[in-house]
């Protein structure tokens, strides 16, 4: 399915947001509201590159069907040589080696720049995503709880803490 991994380019704002636009629509993993525009895209991908490995996926025609990027872990300098790594495949091709082939050419990236630990933070995962993070060595050290919901879900009116 992948013929080839590369680094991102500016063009291929469009692309990418049109591939991340239905998890922000439909799932709560991205913790955002609203899609990006691709300009706001853009700079998001400008942003990440200044320091960070960004990695393209492309079919067969050439086309993006994923993509992968590594953004700082937490903003303090002991943290440098930890990331957090984010990775999106075009809806209806999970499941046939698209993330597993971003995370292994991601990680060989970051080795390069003597990155030492690479986090995934997942909400409750397809088992697709949950065997493509094992494949590429991840382990699950912590469980989030109810942290994010989607748009779409209903508020509580329960009775949290504050």
């Amino acid at each position: 399915m992948v013929t080839n991994i590369r680094q991102v380019q500016k063009a291929d704002a469009a692309a990418l947001a049109e591939i991340y636009r239905p998890y922000v629509e439909e799932t709560a993993i991205t913790f955002e509201y609203e899609a990006p525009s691709v300009e706001a895209f853009g700079e998001r991908i400008a942003q990440i590159t200044a320091r960070y490995p960004y990695l393209v996926a492309e079919d067969a025609a050439g086309r993006p069907c994923g993509y992968a990027y590594a953004s700082a872990f937490k903003g303090r300098a002991a943290y440098d040589w930890s990331v957090e790594t984010s990775i999106y495949v075009l809806r209806g091709l999970q499941g046939r080696g698209i993330g597993r082939a971003l995370y292994a050419e991601l990680e060989a990236c970051l080795r390069r720049q003597n990155v030492r630990n690479l986090y995934a933070c997942r909400r409750r995962v397809p088992a697709v995503t949950a065997l493509t993070s094992r494949a590429a060595g991840f382990t699950s050290v912590s469980a989030i709880g109810s942290s994010a919901r989607s748009a779409s879900a209903p508020t509580s009116s329960g009775s949290g803490t504050t």
